[in-house]
């Protein structure tokens, strides 16, 4: 069986925000993807370029989600089997507005 995998990332890749503004963005994340309160709570991680190499990404790992060459962030938000396929640009905004920074979505299925 696979899973649905929907992350928010900076769109500087190299761009960390701090541990009030990945807990806060995750938070918003979740209530967006998951509204009738049903889902899992986002998973926000900070990792370093080469703690997570795309050739090492395993499967339903929280710390290393494999992007591909679309980006290889050092920080992101997954959100496993949302309740929507996309964020919406109002919403992308407001989850810009709580990290501080622009962000962009992937989706994956895993």
């Amino acid at each position: 069986m696979s899973d649905d995998v929907l992350s928010v990332i900076p769109t500087d890749p190299h761009w960390q925000p701090d541990r009030a503004g990945a807990d806060r963005t995750a938070a918003r994340a979740t209530k967006l993807a998951h509204p009738d309160g049903s889902g899992p709570r986002a998973a926000a991680s900070r990792r370093s370029p080469s703690r997570c190499p795309a050739a090492a990404a395993r499967p339903r790992s929280t710390r290393c989600v494999s992007l591909g060459r679309a980006a290889s962030p050092r920080f992101g938000i997954a959100l496993w089997n949302p309740q929507r396929l996309w964020f919406d640009d109002e919403q992308l905004a407001a989850l810009a507005g709580a990290l501080g920074h622009p962000v962009r979505q992937i989706r994956a299925r895993i």
